[in-house]
């Protein structure tokens, strides 16, 4: 008879090394003996999460979850599974159930708020990422996540609130840097917009879509007059360009466009004398 103790204390060896095919090879030489020896479904369905097949981590997810129905840790490993398979709506199914037994694992938000978010429920993705922004305030995926879906229903202001909350953190994420562009942009602070794009620029000189989004600003002579933003190219003072900003803004709130253009004209007559 194997000694199946000694088979498991080798397969957890294999794993530990990430020799997993051997590794999984002994798990189920171990099944074969004994289908209920350990939670050995939820080993397998945890390596094959790593290797990338998600098909065979469910299956033995969901063996171990018949055997075991009140295990968190599975149904919250199963509910990610489902999630990057695609089965969203099994992933928010499995990840609710998990939430109403009482199972204090917060990142299911996260998930569901992905999950949400795929599916077009937007406004339930958003919940899902304010509740999990309020259990863990200092969780950055689920800020920037819950400023992605804010931007992606148009609420700029709330999506622009989190991205400073994670700059606050790390400022140079280039990402949060593009993305709070956007979100200036979808708000018509145009300044602020090209400050943001610009920073992106700098932190990451290849990124083609900030360039792109700067090209499309600088060309669009009539938005730039109408904001009053003089010659935007020669202004390489952040404050210049926020004053040329307000003031433009300014006219432009009135419909005093001829009052916008007269005051670039003095700018650049001023710049000449210098």
């Amino acid at each position: 008879m194997k000694d199946l103790n000694q088979l498991f204390k080798k397969a957890e060896d294999f794993k530990r090394k990430g020799l997993l095919d051997n590794a999984i090879e002994l798990y189920n030489e171990i099944l074969a003996e004994d289908p209920d020896y350990e939670d050995i479904h939820a080993i397998l369905g945890e390596i094959y999460y790593i290797k990338g097949d998600v098909e065979l981590s469910v299956q033995n997810y969901e063996l171990q979850i018949a055997k075991c129905s009140e295990n968190c840790l599975v149904l919250y490993r199963l509910g990610i599974t489902y999630y990057r398979a695609t089965q969203f709506s099994k992933s928010i199914h499995i990840l609710s159930n998990l939430l109403q037994k009482g199972c204090e694992l917060d990142m299911a938000y996260y998930w569901m708020g992905l999950a949400y978010y795929h599916t077009g429920r937007i406004h339930k993705s958003i919940e899902m990422f304010e509740t999990l922004r309020d259990k863990m305030p200092q969780n950055t995926i689920g800020c920037n996540n819950l400023a992605l879906a804010y931007k992606t229903i148009g609420d700029y202001t709330k999506a622009i609130e989190c991205f400073k909350q994670i700059l606050a953190e790390d400022p140079a994420i280039v990402s949060v840097h593009y993305n709070m562009g956007l979100s200036y942009l979808g708000d018509m602070q145009i300044a602020l917009a090209l400050k943001h794009f610009q920073r992106v620029v700098e932190l990451d000189p290849e990124h083609i879509a900030a360039r792109k989004k700067l090209d499309e600003i600088y060309n669009d002579q009539e938005m730039l007059y109408s904001y009053g933003i003089a010659a935007p190219k020669d202004i390489t003072n952040h404050e210049e360009l926020d004053i040329n900003f307000r003031i433009g803004e300014a006219y432009k709130g009135f419909s005093m466009i001829d009052k916008t253009f007269k005051y670039l004209k003095s700018l650049a007559i001023d710049k000449d004398k210098k």
